[in-house]
């Protein structure tokens, strides 16, 4: 359940950032994603993170004690 819980929180933080911090960064429309700022790719890199580390969470907790899971 931790790791459902840090992993919600970190996408929330990301999503915060992405959305609020980071309204005025000038992003080049051209480049990849390692030619934008590093604020924009910390933001976007936490939103990916958070929801990896649910999913992963979810499933480890299904494979190895899904009662817990459903409480």
């Amino acid at each position: 359940m931790t790791g459902i819980y840090l992993g919600t929180i970190i996408f929330f933080l990301g999503a915060i950032m992405t959305i609020v911090i980071n309204k005025n960064v000038k992003v080049p429309m051209g480049g990849d994603f390692w030619d934008m700022p590093t604020r924009v790719k910390i933001g976007i890199l936490l939103l990916v993170f958070g929801i990896l580390l649910v999913v992963s969470s979810v499933v480890f907790m299904l494979i190895t004690n899904p009662i817990e899971l459903l409480n």
